[in-house]
């Protein structure tokens, strides 16, 4: 569990890091920059759990049908607009949800 919280929070870090360098094209199809992201966090091998820029506290709960997370960004040190999070399973497929 303490596992899967860090690689959670990890995660989280590197799309909000992350995010801010992805151009916005509107042209573009939504479902291809979001199998980007999935593949991009997929293929990382090292993460990161804390950040100069911000203060994150990350909860995960369990709920009848998964799980339910809990994200506080608090205390940034920069602008902060237009922020994403995505947490994403390890084993799971997501290319089937997204048609």
């Amino acid at each position: 569990m303490r596992y899967s919280l860090n690689r959670i929070i990890i995660i989280i870090l590197i799309v909000l890091l992350c995010g801010c360098n992805v151009i916005n094209n509107d042209s573009e199809e939504p479902n291809s920059r979001y199998t980007y992201l999935i593949e991009m966090l997929k293929e990382h091998t090292s993460f990161t759990n804390s950040s100069n820029y911000f203060d994150i506290n990350v909860e995960m709960a369990t709920i009848d049908n998964g799980y339910r997370y809990y994200v506080i960004i608090d205390k940034p040190t920069l602008a902060m607009y237009d922020i994403e999070m995505m947490a994403i399973e390890h084993d799971k497929n997501y290319s089937k949800m997204m048609a």
